[in-house]
């Protein structure tokens, strides 16, 4: 079923099946990785969904690939658990890509690091992402359903 309800109204337009792990790690861990897709992007990527993050943050290799390490955007410093990372806020379109029903696009507001960024470490957070989304995990069966607000 790609579509959840709640009191008779869609919730959700899609669903895709989320990892709890990427492939390239060693066992299980309590992670959640959904696909998207960046308009310039060859094929969907795998990103931490992050309720905790402020940002969203695409790697600084991903940025390159579409073309937002170029684009103007509001320069910032964002603070982590490795130190502070300086970079620039930039809207993009950002799509969660369904393996059923309808796939979202979400007028993201993403970070691009300048540098000192680790490879591959891209993920959605709360504003300018998740904040503009309906979403409900099924863990047991690895599920993720998702949709917009004019559902």
């Amino acid at each position: 079923m790609a579509t959840l309800q709640l009191d008779g109204a869609n919730f959700s337009g899609g669903r895709a099946t989320f990892e709890d792990n990427l492939p390239s790690a060693l066992g299980r861990s309590a992670r959640v990785y959904v696909k998207i897709a960046v308009n310039g992007l060859a094929e969907p990527i795998l990103v931490l969904l992050d309720t905790g993050a402020e940002y969203s943050v695409l790697a600084r290799e991903v940025a390159e690939d579409v073309g937002l390490d170029t684009a103007d955007g509001q320069a910032t410093t964002i603070e982590h658990r490795g130190g502070s990372t300086p970079g620039k806020l930039i809207r993009t379109t950002v799509t969660m890509v369904a393996d059923e029903g309808m796939s979202l696009d979400v007028d993201a507001t993403v970070f691009v690091p300048d540098n000192g960024w680790p490879p591959g470490r891209s993920f959605i957070g709360y504003s300018g992402f998740l904040s503009h989304v309906r979403f409900a995990l099924d863990p047991q069966n690895n599920d993720i359903y998702f949709g917009g607000y004019d559902q």
